[in-house]
């Protein structure tokens, strides 16, 4: 069989969607049947670099444009390669002749509106239906998000497959304000990640709380030097209001770090009661939780342990196993 994948943001940006694809081509060579034949697509075959995978055949985009890499280059790799499956990572899935896969990694342009620009979110809602609709099987990274697509999209739930990863932000600041009010002013606060279209009101509430010399925001950081803050951190707070994974949540638990977990969307599913889970909206809860974990030594060692066993139910050599066994599916 061959198999195409669509890998054009692989080694370009970081991000949990990245990391994803990644890790999934990083393992496919292993679980790959005999006649097997995979070919990754990324632009000027960034992802090689990143994924040095004997058992993979990677091409480049030789255009940036994700729209003339769907419209042109990907076709005519179809056609000449003659493909039999098509694996597209995102929510946008063109009109190809071979059998195509597309992996949604989440809804969250439905449940948190405000996080997506206007346009953006109308060309997401347009885009994930057709993709949902069109394409053979589809792929997700939880039971939550597999749901929400079947019930959201009329999909039949048995063409989709749950392929898990492994290993609001202005709640967390006034959460944090008021654990300094109590008197636990001796931790500081790390934000890690890209900037979005809240930033600068997070920010601007940072310095309103007079926070700006314990609140830190170090961007968008790699894997590896995630670790390190993991390592060092006292507790991982994730204050989403939905989360179609977390794959923080297990980075962090790899490290030993004990997790502090909203309920939202997948995030009780991935934690599997090994994090101390709060209400997204509620700040107060959030700070009590704070003060018990930094007050509670033997609780943060609890967690730690429950943590590193929680992340045995995740491998990506699985999840590969799942996505072949899938290709073949069809």
């Amino acid at each position: 069989m061959r198999i195409g994948i669509d890998a054009h943001y692989v080694g370009v940006r970081e991000g949990g969607n990245e990391r994803h694809f990644e890790n999934i081509l990083r393992c496919l060579g292993r679980v790959a049947g005999a006649d097997d034949e995979y070919f990754a697509f990324s632009y000027r075959g960034a992802a090689r670099g990143r994924v040095p995978n004997g058992a993979i055949t990677h091409l480049p985009f030789r255009q940036r444009s994700v729209v003339w890499q769907r419209a042109v280059e990907l076709p005519r790799y179809c056609r000449q390669l003659g493909l039999d499956v098509l694996h597209v990572p995102f929510n946008f899935l063109p009109a190809f002749s071979c059998r195509k896969i597309v992996t949604i990694h989440d809804l969250s342009f439905l449940h948190v509106p405000d996080a997506h620009a206007p346009l953006e979110r109308l060309r997401l809602i347009l885009l994930t239906r057709l993709a949902a609709r069109w394409a053979d099987r589809v792929l997700t990274v939880s039971n939550v998000v597999k749901r929400d697509i079947a019930e959201r999209y009329k999909v039949d739930a048995a063409r989709i497959t749950v392929t898990p990863n492994a290993v609001d932000r202005s709640l967390l600041i006034e959460a944090y304000a008021r654990l300094r009010e109590r008197g636990r002013g001796d931790h500081h606060l790390v934000l890690a990640g890209r900037s979005g279209r809240a930033s600068a009101q997070l920010f601007r509430l940072v310095h309103e709380q007079g926070l700006d010399a314990v609140i830190h925001h170090v961007g968008e950081r790699a894997p590896a030097a995630l670790a390190g803050l993991y390592s060092a951190a006292t507790a991982l707070v994730i204050p989403s209001l939905y989360e179609s994974f977390g794959i923080p949540v297990l980075e962090a638990m790899s490290c030993g770090c004990p997790v502090l977990s909203s309920w939202a969307g997948a995030l009780p599913e991935v934690c599997g009661g090994a994090g101390l889970l709060f209400d997204p909206r509620d700040a107060d809860a959030l700070a009590a939780h704070l003060e018990r974990v930094l007050d509670d030594a033997a609780l943060r060692a609890d967690l730690a342990r429950r943590g590193l066993a929680n992340c045995e139910r995740f491998s990506w050599e699985r999840t590969a196993a799942i996505v072949e066994t899938v290709y073949h599916s069809l």
